[in-house]
C-alpha cells in the first residue's frame, strides 16, 4: 500500500514539474511579447520577428542565431532595415541614423 502511494505521489510530482516549462513559454505577436497585462516590446520577440522578416527575403536565420550574434543582427538590419515591419527594431543599426562622430554600432 505504501509503495502504491509513493508511486502516485512521484507521478504527480513529475507531472507538475514537466507542466511548468510549458506554461512559462514566451508568447510573441510580431515584435511584441504577450503577457497577462497585454503586449509590450521585448528584445526577445524583436529578434524572433527580425528573423521572420529576414526569412521572407530569403535569409536562412533564426531568432536564436540573431540573439547569439550581435554582428548578424547589425548585418541584417543594414541590409533589410528599410522594411517598415522592422524599422523600429533596426533603427540603431541603420546608416542614416549614425552621426559622423559615431564609430561603433549601435549609435
Amino acid at each position: 500500500m505504501r509503495g502504491i502511494l509513493m508511486g502516485i505521489l512521484m507521478a504527480l510530482a513529475i507531472g507538475a514539474i514537466s507542466a511548468g516549462p510549458l506554461q512559462a513559454a514566451i508568447r510573441c505577436d510580431g515584435a511584441y511579447q504577450i503577457n497577462s497585462l497585454g503586449e509590450f516590446h521585448s528584445p526577445y520577440c524583436e529578434d524572433g520577428y527580425l528573423a521572420q522578416v529576414a526569412r521572407s527575403f530569403g535569409w536562412r536565420v533564426s531568432g536564436d542565431q540573431i540573439r547569439a550574434n550581435y554582428g548578424l543582427k547589425a548585418e541584417i538590419c543594414r541590409a533589410l532595415g528599410f522594411d517598415s515591419r522592422i524599422l523600429e527594431t533596426c533603427a540603431p543599426y541603420r546608416n542614416q541614423n549614425r552621426s559622423r562622430h559615431c564609430k561603433l554600432l549601435p549609435c
